[in-house]
């Protein structure tokens, strides 16, 4: 195992003051500093095997279907960036597979919904199979996923919801059978009893009848006002449609009079089941017109990119952003925009480390000439000289 030398570590180990070491004793002070400087630079052995980690790492994730980012990398191999980005090769090879990334992640992102989507659906047979009720939030958790992933992504919750839907669908056709079937033999019985209460010798008081006759006059009006209320909002919709206006739930509101809870009261299966679909076509506007706010700025941001790249400006994520006139947390929120702005940060990284190792080897062309020169003449070899040769002070040099 290599051991860092440093001035705190020989002190500690030879019981001799910094002080003491620093001025009593200069020549141990040299060795130390000759010392130091060959441990800085001798690899060990994970810095060795560092690129086999690495591919290791890259692989593993691509296996798991898990988003291959340097910071992924670093936790599970369990370093740090600064070692990542202190080999050239490794970093280079980082740089690559995050550029490449774009394509990678809508392939990987298209596996995990249909995954995710298939989850439901098998939770959604073992929750119909044992008839119990069902949300997106029950169906979710019958997945045994967070609800917080399944959000992530559009299309499974467009699918949750249709399930939902569906098995809505089914318990109103359920509950509508077993209600005009309980009416049928509720008319039956009364005929029934009508027929036997006609046949005594003595009258019997209407009281009899009255909780029956009550019950089925009250199921009567529900279905009717359930049909007039259906009317209204089919009404209200085609009055939207009629003035170009959006079909939303306020707007529905407002022209029929009806507040939420009537509307989507569960007295009332058809008139609900309307306004689900009003909710479900909003939805698909609502998700249509994403999808094209998100081609606009697709086409928008690389067209400002074009740009400032025409322009010779050093070029940055912070000031496309500025340049669309947007946040780039908003910027972000559409996938496709975030996989383009990550390929232009993966772009200017390579750029920025490609111009640096053209501008380090100018400077030891310039730096080796300057030398040779100075051998040729026989003349002494200072910092400051080299600093006026190079046009460049020495702590940037050496940083």
């Amino acid at each position: 195992m290599s051991v860092r030398i440093t001035h705190t570590l020989l002190c500690r180990h030879l019981h001799i003051p910094m002080a003491d070491l620093a001025g009593r004793y200069p020549h141990a002070r040299a060795l130390l500093i000759e010392a130091k400087e060959r441990t800085r630079h001798r690899p060990s052995l994970q810095v060795e095997n560092l690129y086999e980690q690495v591919v290791g790492a890259i692989q593993a994730l691509e296996t798991e279907h898990e988003p291959v980012t340097r910071n992924a990398i670093c936790t599970r191999l369990q370093v740090s960036v600064y070692q990542i980005n202190r080999d050239q090769e490794v970093k280079a090879l980082v740089a690559e597979v995050m550029a490449r990334r774009p394509g990678a992640e809508a392939v990987r992102q298209t596996k995990r919904e249909e995954e995710l989507i298939e989850r439901l659906r098998k939770a959604y047979a073992l929750l119909a199979a044992n008839q119990e009720s069902l949300s997106c939030t029950r169906l979710y958790l019958a997945a045994g996923k967070d609800e917080r992933i399944f959000r992530r992504y559009f299309r499974v919750c467009a699918a949750a919801e249709q399930l939902v839907a569906a098995h809505e669908q089914d318990v109103l056709c359920a509950r509508s059978t077993l209600v005009a079937v309980l009416v049928a033999r509720t008319m039956e019985m009364q005929a029934h009893v009508t027929r036997a209460i006609s046949d005594l010798p003595m009258q019997w008081s209407d009281n009899t009848l009255k909780p029956l006759r009550l019950h089925i006059d009250q199921t009567q009006r529900r279905q009717d006002r359930d049909a007039t209320l259906v009317v209204e909002v089919a009404q209200a919709i085609k009055e939207l449609e009629r003035r170009g206006q959006e079909v939303t739930l306020s707007a529905v509101y407002a022209l029929t009079g009806w507040s939420r809870l009537t509307l989507f009261n569960t007295k009332y299966p058809q008139t609900r089941q309307l306004m689900r679909e009003v909710v479900a076509r909003r939805a698909e506007v609502t998700q249509r017109r994403q999808i094209e706010r998100e081609g606009k700025l697709l086409s928008q941001l690389r067209r400002v990119y074009a740009d400032l790249q025409q322009s010779c400006q050093p070029v940055q994520v912070k000031m496309i952003a500025k340049a669309l006139g947007l946040h780039l947390k908003t910027l972000c929120a559409y996938p496709a925009v975030k996989a383009e702005l990550t390929r232009i940060r993966a772009n200017i990284a390579s750029q920025y480390q490609w111009e640096r190792q053209c501008r380090e080897t100018d400077l030891l062309t310039r730096l080796e000439a300057y030398m040779q020169l100075l051998e040729e003449q026989k003349q002494p070899l200072f910092l400051n000289a080299i600093e006026q040769e190079l046009a460049m002070p020495c702590a940037t040099m050496l940083g």
